[in-house]
């Protein structure tokens, strides 16, 4: 039957008067034939479903949690199936609901293993099997090599980790704005205590290439700001941005301030290429070498030890270990320091952002460890503080957190360190040493001044707007104009990083806290990747 009537094909007798047949009940009976598809693809669909539900609640226990125990966190968007899958350890605080829950990073010694055990067993067998054939300088060299990652790994499994004191973190590049610069500067005239390293470029039979410089600005113990100079990443010369960069030079290379580096200021002559310094400018300033202070002290506390042992330490590899019982890895000291190291001058993959996070994390510690070094020294004064950054809480779900022994494949797994440089507006006022009439009147001023810059800040953001997920390649500038051109009053833009699966958020402080749903229904959509796109385009275009 279609269409309610018999059909008639070609090789049918047709008679001269054609009649059809026609079926008024015919809608009806499809009717009530998909109506009876329906049901049963109804019965059928409940049917498996609790099939499902009983085979899944057969093969999963229900987990429970307890506050006090430790979980791991599930990793999101992973990429590659060999990705870490979790994160932590993490400590249950708190529980908002059945499967929600508050955690918080666990800081605990952990078993930081360099080699597994067949690579550690493979590395005594070559070093006390060299090839015959090898001889000489080669030989010489690759007995040293060997040896250095064999002590690296000791070194890994007999010492905790690094502790980080509490910085701030700024790049300084083309994308560095003046009024970021600008406050540098102001920094570096308000206090007399620096630290200073560099980072080259390995280039087979020449001399390394000179790619990074490292300034830690120290205001006190607790409060510091560390800078990562990209040389290969600078202004143009003729930008006013580049002028900004000298003079924040300018005011470091002060006759009145103490530069401690480790080594020679000599090893800072082959950035004077790039024209933001002179050698004049190197003589005149005071650095102080603090590899020489660090040998006198040692010798001072092993006097039973004869001068040419003294002489064979690395000092400059194996200081945190040896004086600060302490551990962080110094393998990536000749590194590609000159790729690019901040994640907003270039749109980056996973995989270069991670790399490029221990570059940062490697270039970073190189001046806290110093830090640490002249506290022990006494060659600074240490003060009280009350802040430990490196607890981080986070809120996670049930589907997030895992049970860190229920886990067969995850047992092995290190914790990971997460490295989150800080923001000014974590140092909280209550930082401030309370004993203030031991002050300086300059010491006094400074304090003040970050108190007032904090207060300001947290005037800014009291109302404001979060946009999550935003495309990276979007700098504070560019932001800023499009938040102008919606016609949306606002009192200061920011970026933040997530520490678990580092996304990128903008926060906008709103002078009118009245209309802001209006405000961000306006520019919610502005700044994922579709726009950015047509952003450049258009000002290209424009061009």
């Amino acid at each position: 039957m279609m269409y309610g009537r018999l059909p008639i094909l070609p090789l049918d007798h047709q008679d001269d008067n054609v009649t059809l047949s026609y079926d008024s009940t015919h809608i009806n009976k499809l009717n009530q034939f998909l109506s009876k598809l329906n049901e049963q693809a109804k019965i059928n669909i409940i049917r498996n479903q609790e099939r499902y539900k009983q085979r899944h609640d057969i093969n999963r226990a229900d987990s429970s949690y307890n506050i006090g125990d430790l979980v791991l966190v599930k990793t999101l968007n992973i990429r590659h199936k060999f990705d870490i899958r979790y994160e932590g350890p993490f400590r249950i605080i708190k529980q908002l609901t059945q499967k929600t829950f508050i955690i918080q990073h666990v800081k605990k010694s952990t078993l930081h293993l360099i080699l597994s055990q067949r690579e550690y067993e493979d590395l005594l067998w070559k070093i006390k099997n060299i090839p015959s054939t090898i001889t000489g300088k080669k030989r010489h060299n690759l007995r040293t090599t060997f040896k250095k990652k064999l002590h690296e790994h000791e070194l890994a499994t007999k010492y905790p980790p690094f502790e980080l004191l509490k910085f701030e973190q700024l790049f300084i590049n083309f994308r560095t704005t003046d009024s970021t610069l600008i406050h540098l500067i102001d920094q570096i005239k308000s206090t007399t205590v620096f630290t200073l390293d560099t980072g080259s470029v390995l280039i087979p039979y020449q001399p390394n290439a000179a790619a990074l410089i490292q300034v830690q600005i120290i205001l006190s113990e607790s409060v510091s700001s560390v800078e990562l100079i990209e040389m290969c990443h600078l202004p143009r010369a003729y930008e006013h941005t580049f002028t900004l960069v000298k003079q924040f030079f300018q005011a470091l290379f002060n006759a009145d301030n103490n530069i401690f580096i480790w080594g020679n200021i000599n090893e800072l002559h082959s950035f004077c290429s790039y024209n933001l310094f002179t050698y004049d400018q190197l003589d005149l300033c005071n650095p102080i070498n603090l590899q020489n202070a660090f040998k006198t002290h040692w010798n001072e506390q092993h006097p039973h030890q004869p001068t040419t042992s003294s002489a064979s330490i690395n000092y400059s590899d194996y200081t945190v270990a040896f004086e600060l019982s302490e551990w962080w890895d110094k393998r990536q000291t000749t590194s590609s320091f000159d790729i690019g190291l901040d994640p907003t001058l270039y749109h980056f993959n996973s995989a270069e952002i991670e790399h490029r996070q221990s570059l940062i994390r490697y270039a970073v510690y190189d001046c806290l460890s110093m830090q640490l070094i002249m506290l022990k020294l006494k060659l600074i004064e240490p003060q009280e503080s009350n802040i430990n950054p490196s607890n981080e809480i986070v809120a996670a779900t049930l589907n997030d957190i895992t049970d860190m022994t229920s886990d067969d494949d995850q047992h092995d797994l290190p914790a990971t360190n997460n490295f989150e440089p800080i923001s000014p507006t974590d140092i909280q006022a209550d930082s401030i040493p309370k004993r203030q009439q031991t002050l300086t009147k300059a010491e006094r001023r400074r304090i003040h001044n970050r108190t007032s810059t904090l207060k300001q800040r947290k005037r800014y953001y009291k109302t404001e707007i979060i946009i999550s997920n935003i495309d990276r390649r979007f700098t504070t500038k560019e932001i800023q104009g499009i938040i102008k051109s919606y016609g949306v009053p606002y009192s200061a833009a920011n970026f933040s990083t997530s520490s678990t699966i580092r996304k990128r958020s903008v926060h906008i402080g709103m002078q009118k806290s009245s209309q802001i749903n209006d405000y961000q229904h306006r520019i919610d959509h502005l700044f994922t990747t579709s726009p950015f796109n047509r952003f450049i385009n258009g000002r290209r275009t424009n061009k």
